[in-house]
């Protein structure tokens, strides 16, 4: 996010600027039928930043060179556009609705437990993957929505895709989406909602749960633990994408490029979500049965002894046998989490 020092003039309702922008707004809520938490103020965005940015429910920055000057030029000018300029109105109207979909996000409590730090590389990736991604869907109903595509002709003759700046953590979404929905039986479209819709520190979390859901429900007092093993793939492997992101790639990583090696970061991580939740699977049913194996012979040796109480004094050992028995179910299963699960309860958290 970048800082308030950035922010340049306001620009006040009323305004050509500043209605246009809202139109926009209300397109992107009705299109995706969520209310946006932009707080209604507009700003030019100060630094030299190309493009825009919706600080959290708060104002948005939009680059008065590279998105409100193209805008309105193609609104103003009499004589026909040239190819450049409605170039430059397509995108700039892309960069506005990409930012409304920013503020469709809940910020949410990065310093609640198990949260993801606001600004985090991890954060990062997801936001604006969902963010991009979203826009690619309901950019050009938008222009239609607010009559953009009559007055400026040819304006939708383009084609805007996300082979750009965030085609690494697009395709590193996607793939881990479906990935998710291989393990859960969930359509990859509702993961996505469900993702897009959790407050933004906990997005990791909500993936987690969905699995738990799904393949350990029976286990689910111990969703703390397994949550945080199993979403330690995700933010790794996601938040590792910010080096291919546009402004930091390396020039030899073309936007196809990064957008293979996001597909390969999320086969990753998929891969490694499946082998622990295999291996919690497994070493958690093997010593389930092994505890009603211990259940079956201790119950067994527990009648022999009570029945030997004519003989003197077996009704003495019998329960004593009882109490050392195997513990209750609650305390056994908590018992069989910790000895498979990696988990270091002093720092709380899980080894990745």
């Amino acid at each position: 996010m970048k800082p308030w020092a950035c922010v340049g003039a306001e620009i006040l309702p009323g305004t050509q600027e500043y209605e246009w922008v809202s139109s926009v707004v209300a397109a992107v809520e009705r299109r995706t039928g969520r209310t946006s938490r932009w707080n209604r103020q507009l700003f030019e965005e100060g630094s030299g930043f190309k493009g825009g940015k919706a600080v959290a429910d708060g104002p948005l920055l939009l680059s008065r060179a590279d998105v409100l000057d193209p805008v309105m030029r193609a609104y103003d000018t009499t004589a026909p556009l040239t190819p450049d300029q409605i170039v430059a109105a397509r995108a700039a109207a892309y960069v506005v609705v990409h930012e409304a979909v920013h503020h469709l996000s809940d910020p949410g409590d990065d310093s609640a437990a198990e949260a993801v730090w606001h600004g985090s590389p991890e954060e990062t990736a997801l936001e604006e993957a969902l963010a991009d991604t979203e826009t690619m869907r309901i950019e050009t109903d938008v222009i239609r929505d607010i009559g953009m595509d009559r007055d400026v002709p040819r304006i939708l003759d383009l084609h805007i895709t996300g082979d750009g700046p965030y085609s690494a953590y697009n395709e590193g979404l996607d793939g881990v989406v479906h990935g998710l929905a291989e393990l859960t039986d969930r359509d990859p479209d509702d993961i996505r909602s469900t993702i897009h819709q959790t407050p933004m520190p906990q997005r990791y979390n909500a993936m987690a749960d969905l699995i738990i859901d799904k393949r350990l429900s029976d286990l689910a007092e111990h969703r703390t633990e397994f949550r945080a093993w199993l979403a330690a793939p995700l933010r790794s492997e996601l938040g590792a994408l910010a080096k291919y992101q546009d402004l930091d790639r390396p020039a030899v990583v073309t936007p196809q490029r990064a957008a293979d090696l996001g597909a390969e970061h999320a086969r990753r991580a998929v891969r490694e979500v499946g082998k622990r939740l295999t291996s919690l699977r497994t070493q958690y049913d093997a010593r389930a049965d092994m505890r009603r194996f211990l259940g079956e012979h201790t119950g067994a040796g527990r009648s022999a002894t009570g029945g030997g109480t004519a003989a003197g004094g077996g009704a003495a050992s019998g329960t004593a046998a009882a109490v050392r028995g195997p513990a209750s179910g609650a305390a056994a299963a908590a018992a069989a989490v910790a000895s498979v699960l990696p988990f270091r309860r002093d720092r709380g958290q899980a080894v990745e």
